[in-house]
């Protein structure tokens, strides 16, 4: 049996800020993103963790050293 999670938030006032799950794939282009995704497996109780982040074209220089520095 596996167990997953998606968790998303936003970098605003160089904060990272939860996005609602009914936000979920609405990424815009002057913003940046930090993903974390985990999957645990039952059978064995090993974990496994993503961690990914997205910056959108238009996001300014702060906002992509700050996603750099969460990540």
């Amino acid at each position: 049996m596996w167990l997953s999670g998606l968790d998303i938030w936003c970098i605003e006032d160089l904060r990272l800020v939860p996005v609602t799950r009914s936000s979920y794939g609405k990424f815009y282009s002057g913003s940046a993103y930090v993903e974390l995704n985990q999957t645990t497996l039952h059978k064995s109780g090993s974990f496994h963790y993503e961690i990914l982040y997205w910056l959108g074209t238009d996001a300014n220089i702060e906002i992509n050293r700050m996603t750099e520095n969460f990540i």
